[in-house]
C-alpha cells in the first residue's frame, strides 16, 4: 500500500503560537500516529510526504525510507516554512507530478487541529479530486 501524507504549513497553523504547538505537537504528532498504523517496510506500506503552503514541498518520496524509525526522525525535524493554504495545489501537485495513482493521499490542514476534530481529507483514488 502506498499513502501520502500532504500537510498544510499555511502561516495561519502557527499565528499568535510562540511555541508553534499546533505544527510540532498536533500537526506532526498526528502525522507519527498515522505512520504508526501501518504496517511500513519494503514490502508492505510505503509513506510519502509532503508539505504545502503557496508552494509545494516534497519532504520525502514514496520508497524514500521504508523503516517508521526514520519517518519519525525526519517529522521531529520538519520545520513549518509558512504561506498560504492552497490545498488545490498542494493536492493537485502532489497527484499530477510526483505519485502513483494507485496510492491512498490522507490531507490534513489546519482546520482540523483549530477545531480539535481531526477528520484529515483521505482520498482513496485520483478519481475523487478531478
Amino acid at each position: 500500500m502506498d499513502v501520502v501524507l500532504i500537510l498544510d504549513q499555511s502561516s495561519s497553523l502557527v499565528t499568535g503560537q510562540p511555541n508553534y504547538d499546533n505544527w510540532n505537537i498536533h500537526m506532526l504528532g498526528f502525522a507519527a500516529s498515522l505512520v504508526r498504523s501501518f504496517p511500513v517496510s519494503p514490502r508492505f506500506t510505503h509513506i510519502g510526504l509532503v508539505k504545502f503552503s503557496n508552494d509545494v514541498d516534497i519532504v520525502f518520496h514514496l520508497y524514500n525510507y521504508t523503516e517508521p524509525n526514520i519517518i519519525f526522525e525526519v517529522l521531529q525535524g520538519l520545520d513549518i516554512d509558512g504561506g498560504d493554504t492552497n490545498i488545490a495545489g498542494g493536492l493537485g501537485f502532489t497527484i499530477r507530478d510526483l505519485f502513483l495513482s494507485g496510492a491512498t493521499f490522507i490531507v490534513i490542514e489546519k482546520g482540523c487541529l483549530i477545531s480539535r476534530r481531526c477528520r484529515p481529507y483521505l482520498i482513496r483514488s485520483v478519481n475523487e479530486v478531478n
